[in-house]
């Protein structure tokens, strides 16, 4: 009755706005691979559910809560589902905007650190090209000025556009490639959704050590990390993560090209962004720094 009554109700309709929350946890979830892009849930709950014949609109997302709770990473799987082609599934970021006709919509996670665990604590501002309503407010004082600045926290004013780093079709390729070896060699630990496995690895969304300084995460991927190590945070250690990320350095069928895409990937996947790493700097640091055990965080950070 219900998929029945949902249909008969976006029939002749232009779209969906889904109003955060829209996939929590299932038993098909609790399979070895969790919830990913290609769970049958798309299928059942979304594309049979609402059939291209009836309803032939996008379906606008914005997510809640359970999307975060119930499954770990199920906020990133999301936003990965909406860029495979053809689906109607629409969620270009965590926060977007929307417009239709006279009307604007501000689609916004409303999962801020506090409600999402601190798993997703590096949120990206909205970009817009200006505050005008907002400064309005606060000049006639409908608002104070430690309101306006709070709020103002959540936009980057510029251009408007999201910051894009993937500029060429050869950043672009790099990222593909880098995807392969990722789900090949990494993603065992990392996972699809890059927000870490308990008792293996910590996240990788957000994460300081993969957006910052492109010489510290080069070490960490070719001579590996252990120890204690501080993410978004939060500090991770045995038995909550392993006790030792080891390097890639001297795995036989990488090179580093295919270690500069891996990079390339984690540093633009799930929402993250920085400048793609090449495979030129990969080697630097291979003839400039002889092999080593795996280094500790405190001598990472020295690295600039």
């Amino acid at each position: 009755v219900w998929p029945s009554a949902q249909v008969g109700w976006v029939n002749g309709t232009n779209a969906l706005m889904l109003m955060g929350a829209w996939l929590p946890a299932e038993m098909s979830d609790q399979a070895p691979e969790g919830f990913t892009t290609n769970s049958p849930r798309w299928k059942n709950e979304i594309e049979d559910m609402y059939p291209a014949t009836v309803f032939p609109g996008p379906m606008h997302a914005v997510l809640g809560n359970h999307d975060y709770h119930d499954n770990a990473g199920g906020q990133d799987v999301q936003l990965a589902y909406a860029k495979k082609p053809g689906v109607r599934w629409h969620l270009p970021a965590k926060w977007y905007r929307l417009d239709a006709g006279p009307v604007t919509f501000l689609c916004l996670d409303s999962n801020l650190p506090a409600v999402s665990g601190a798993k997703d604590k590096k949120f990206k501002p909205m970009p817009v090209k200006e505050l005008k309503e907002l400064d309005l407010a606060a000049k006639n004082g409908l608002i104070d000025e430690a309101k306006r600045k709070e709020v103002a926290a959540l936009f980057k004013v510029g251009s408007g556009e999201e910051e894009v780093f993937l500029l060429t079709d050869e950043h672009r390729a790099l990222f593909k490639e880098g995807e392969a070896h990722y789900q090949r060699i990494c993603l065992g630990c990392h996972q699809i959704h890059g927000n870490g496995q308990q008792y293996l690895a910590p996240p990788l969304v957000g994460s300081e050590w993969v957006l910052e300084s492109e010489k510290r995460l080069i070490a960490l991927v070719m001579d590996g990390v252990m120890g204690p190590i501080e993410v978004l945070g939060k500090t991770y250690t045995v038995p909550e993560i392993q006790p030792l990320m080891p390097g890639l350095r001297m795995t036989p069928d990488l090179t580093d090209e295919h270690l500069a895409a891996i990079m390339t990937y984690v540093r633009n996947a799930w929402g993250n962004g920085a400048p793609p790493v090449s495979s030129e700097s990969v080697r630097r640091y291979r003839e400039s720094v002889a092999p080593r055990a795996p280094w500790t965080p405190e001598e990472l950070k020295a690295l600039k």
